[in-house]
């Protein structure tokens, strides 16, 4: 008798899908420009720890690894808390700071979807031109 190969019961692949949204943390439309490049970041912020002032003038998202992050938007007072397994869809064009309530390092996959011409991503707040 020939022995015959063990059936597995789960699939061997399995997708599961962890997020959607049209929109970022901020409420804005998510907006992509017509030729883009993607850079990958991996940011490890220490416990207590807080990110200066900036805002990213094309599209920014964000997994949280580990750890955890709040996020406040500067101009309107609102902050949202994002734990381990959180995405984040950051706000564009809109002053923001994040910071690591927790006791352990947050954690963040960072992808950046900018213009080909984009050097960066970030602008800090002390760097933006006077009105």
């Amino acid at each position: 008798m020939l022995a015959s190969p063990a059936i597995s019961a789960t699939p061997p692949t399995q997708v599961t899908e962890l997020f959607s949204s049209r929109v970022t943390s901020a409420g804005q439309p998510i907006r992509l420009p017509p030729e883009a490049k993607i850079r990958v970041s991996r940011y490890v912020i220490a416990p207590g720890a807080t990110l200066p002032i900036h805002q990213h003038p094309a599209q920014r998202y964000a997994y949280v690894l580990s750890g955890e992050i709040d996020v406040i938007l500067t101009e309107h007072a609102h902050s949202k808390h994002f734990g381990t397994g959180a995405f984040i869809v950051e706000a564009t064009n809109a002053w923001h700071l994040g910071t690591n309530p927790g006791k352990e390092p947050a954690v963040l996959l960072v992808i950046d979807q900018m213009p080909l011409e984009a050097t960066g991503n970030v602008i800090l707040q002390s760097a933006k031109a006077p009105k």
